[in-house]
């Protein structure tokens, strides 16, 4: 398996130094060095989507919310917490009212205010006996199941085998004592906080959210999101390890998600890391041997040095232990990579994996430069996590979107709401296109319409109305007894 990766990185060298002279994204100083330009976006948040929708289709959350659950059946998940002990039936209104009093972030109190014969208390009831983090989870997994199995969403596919997806973190304010949170000013002022990150897929569902301390690196914690996320859920088989290089996954983040061992690492997971690297004529590039650092070391683009091909030979079977552990969820990526890094002398272990990371990050280099087409795949899947995050800003909009809750499990139980409540969003966007092409009956027109929906996002929510409706019809009853003029005459000694 090393010798072919090993024989791929050399042809890699091979292909990008070949084609240098044609190569625009890189140019060749006088002094032979290097540096790279900046491509040209070709993709946008479209305002045909957005457009499309928002013409005289303004929908309030629980009007989508309700909806979508009659398609998907998404409530029946929630199943009370002594399910096999009582005969308890939910209520919808009471779930719908939850998931927005949590996923909004604008509370029980608050929702308790907007709305008629909901009291704090049957929301807070509901919440402790129907919230359990995996009822939300398989919730939302329905959701994102049947955004999957629609033919609408494939038009965003780059590739027709790869599923592309991508992760970002996003600093919140935690406004209450907290163990998880901590104090940065750099991201929250004199406030402390902590990191959301969000993993969004190339059909724009939102399939995983984890919480971390923003003291942590992102990298440790995107691999969680990988490792805990079923590859059926994609409509993939979970397979043995693929000895190819390239899998039919591929995860892309920016700087803060990437760390050389992580490369490894989503590699035995099956899945080709594409993270957004800056500042790569000052990367590291390494040859597989020797051997083949002799072979491309005169290239303008080549490796300065080879890997300890004996220390990844010589943990092998460890490296494979390791991520068994992972992979089966008996232990979470994130712990023991912090646990590994943390070390004050770096276990060999750990030095074997990210010695077998400079090895694949090389060759994720190598591609990168030589293929356009890779680089905007890349950029294009990380607008939309990053357009998920403002998604994730303008539907977070109670407490100005600081939490008012400490504990970890609580922190991750809002999160999963607000994750719920992106996807059912995305999923009538979805549902709404595909009704509007069924209604067209040009074929031109229908491919006119799918061409300008591919080159945007359906991630949108101008169409939403997140703070309810008022009712100006209804005359408001009197609130005083008393009249003005009794009130004008009050003696105040």
């Amino acid at each position: 398996m090393l010798e072919s990766i090993g024989e791929k990185l050399s042809n890699a060298y091979n292909a990008l130094n070949r084609g240098l002279e044609y190569n625009p994204f890189i140019v060749i100083n006088e002094d032979g060095n290097w540096r790279t330009k900046r491509d040209e976006a070709d993709y946008s948040a479209s305002q045909y989507i957005p457009k499309l929708i928002n013409d005289g289709n303004s929908r309030t959350l629980y009007e989508i919310l309700s909806e979508i659950d009659r398609y998907t059946g998404f409530s029946e998940r929630f199943r009370h917490y002594q399910s096999k002990h009582t005969k308890k039936t939910k209520d919808s209104k009471l779930l719908y009212a939850v998931l927005m009093s949590l996923g909004t972030n604008i509370g029980h109190t608050e929702m308790e205010r907007s709305c008629k014969n909901i009291s704090y208390k049957k929301l807070s009831d509901t919440e402790k006996l129907w919230f359990d983090i995996k009822n939300i989870e398989k919730a939302n997994e329905d959701i994102v199941k049947f955004i999957q199995e629609l033919p609408l969403p494939t038009i965003f596919n780059d590739h027709n085998d790869l599923l592309h997806s991508s992760s970002d973190g996003k600093k919140v304010i935690v406004a209450v004592d907290s163990l998880l949170a901590n104090y940065s000013y750099k991201y929250y002022g004199k406030e402390q906080g902590v990191t959301v990150n969000s993993f969004v897929d190339t059909k724009q569902s939102f399939f995983h959210v984890n919480v971390l301390t923003s003291s942590d690196r992102e990298a440790a914690y995107m691999m969680d999101g990988m490792a805990k996320t079923n590859p059926s859920l994609f409509g993939e088989r979970s397979d043995e390890i693929d000895s190819d290089i390239l899998s039919k996954r591929m995860h892309s983040t920016d700087e803060h998600g990437y760390t050389n061992a992580m490369f490894a690492g989503l590699y035995f997971l099956d899945i080709s890391f594409a993270p957004r690297i800056t500042h790569l004529p000052s990367s590291a590039l390494f040859s597989f041997d020797n051997r083949t650092l002799v072979k491309n070391s005169g290239y303008t683009i080549g490796p300065k040095q080879a890997v300890n091909k004996k220390l990844i030979l010589n943990n092998w079977d460890d490296m494979l232990r390791l991520m068994a552990t992972i992979k089966s969820g008996k232990q979470s990526a994130s712990l023991i990579f912090r646990r590994l890094a943390a070390s004050n002398r770096a276990s060999d272990l750990y030095r074997a994996m990210k010695e077998m990371g400079q090895l694949l990050k090389s060759h994720f280099i190598a591609r990168y430069l030589a293929d356009e087409t890779l680089r905007r795949s890349i950029q294009k899947q990380l607008n939309r996590v990053e357009l998920g995050q403002k998604f994730s800003g303008a539907l977070f909009f109670g407490r100005k979107g600081q939490l008012n809750i400490g504990g970890e499990e609580d922190i991750h139980r809002v999160m999963l709401c607000k994750t719920l409540l992106k996807n059912v969003v995305i999923l009538w966007n979805y549902l709404y296109l595909s009704d509007y092409i069924i209604s067209l009956d040009n074929e031109d027109e229908v491919d006119g319409v799918l061409d300008s929906i591919s080159e945007g996002s359906v991630i949108a929510w101008r169409h939403i109305n997140m703070h309810g409706v008022y009712d100006f019809d209804h005359r408001p009853l009197r609130s005083f007894k008393a009249t003005i003029r009794q009130m004008k005459n009050i003696k105040i000694k």
